[in-house]
């Protein structure tokens, strides 16, 4: 379902052999309670209400059953069915595109930490959107000391992958040698 667990010590635990030894699946609570893995902060954040996101795909679907026009001999169970595939896709589009654009920075900041740039195969429609990112980390003299960094708090009981640890400059001058960012 998505969901990312920890062990203890921050190291991933995103698959598991199956039972019968043909491949790997995606641990579920009882792996978690039995190797004492923790979850990710995103696997706790979907727990709560996210009242926008259920708003806008709310407004997915009306949109997607306005603009498919019912087809001949099709049912409406079959036609609710397509209607939500078709609205689906926007978010799957939307969610494809952040991986796309936080792939993307994750690249240029590794790139740019090791003083060259290697060939990245990207998606012309980012273009700009690294320039915009480019001009952002000068801006902000950006210098990372971890990118994509695991971690772990099993007191607390979460972890999590965290994108940016690094320094930081504030637009109002303030230095901050430290800072965590998400993408």
């Amino acid at each position: 379902d998505g969901s990312h667990w920890y062990y203890p010590d921050g190291s991933p635990c995103y698959e598991l052999p199956k039972a019968k030894g043909d491949g790997m699946r995606s641990p579920t609570i009882t792996d978690a309670i039995k190797l004492d893995l923790v979850p990710s902060v995103t696997t706790i954040m979907q727990i709560p209400r996210k009242p926008a996101l259920e708003i806008w795909m709310g407004q997915q679907y009306v949109m997607a059953a306005l603009t498919l026009p019912k087809r001949d001999g099709e049912s409406l169970d079959e036609y609710a069915s397509r209607v939500v595939r078709d609205a689906n896709m926007e978010s799957r589009t939307a969610a494809d595109f952040g991986t796309k654009i936080h792939d993307m920075i994750e690249w240029w900041l590794k790139a740019s930490a090791m003083g060259e740039l290697e060939p990245y195969d990207m998606d012309p429609m980012l273009v700009p959107y690294l320039a915009g990112f480019r001009e952002f980390a000068h801006s902000h003299s950006l210098v990372p000391t971890s990118i994509e960094q695991s971690f772990a708090n099993a007191e607390l009981g979460f972890g999590g992958r965290v994108d940016y640890i690094g320094e930081y400059s504030a637009d109002w001058g303030l230095w901050h040698p430290r800072a965590v960012i998400d993408w």
